[in-house]
């Protein structure tokens, strides 16, 4: 991912900026892959891939886990899109924006409302 963020004209961005956008980078495919493991022709084990989603939330390693949390939390309430044009645009990420408060934010490991996770045959 950090090849991306230079061929997409991003700023230099802080090392848990930079670090935390490809944590959640990893998180998201490797979320994808326990709830379609279709989306990749690799073979997957969806226990294997829920532990390392577990190490990428609860990473304490600096600039890594702090990053990552980060950005996850700046993710809620807007797409992936959106959270990356806006730091290729402003070199931040923007401000959080307060859920209503009849509504919850899924836990990134948690799949979006009205989706399943896909049992393996």
């Amino acid at each position: 991912m950090h090849a991306w963020l230079w061929m997409q004209d991003f700023p230099p961005l802080p090392a848990w900026l930079e670090e935390g956008l490809c944590e959640l980078g990893s998180f998201l495919y490797l979320l994808e892959l326990v709830h379609d493991p279709a989306a990749s022709c690799l073979a997957s084990d969806a226990a294997m891939l829920r532990a390392q989603l577990g190490t990428i939330e609860l990473n304490a390693r600096q600039p890594y886990g702090s990053g990552f949390r980060a950005c996850a939390a700046a993710l809620r309430g807007r797409g992936l899109h959106d959270l990356l044009q806006h730091v290729r645009a402003y070199g931040a990420l923007p401000e959080q924006r307060a859920l209503p408060p009849t509504v919850s934010a899924p836990l990134p490991s948690q799949p979006p409302p009205g989706r399943q996770a896909r049992a393996r045959a």
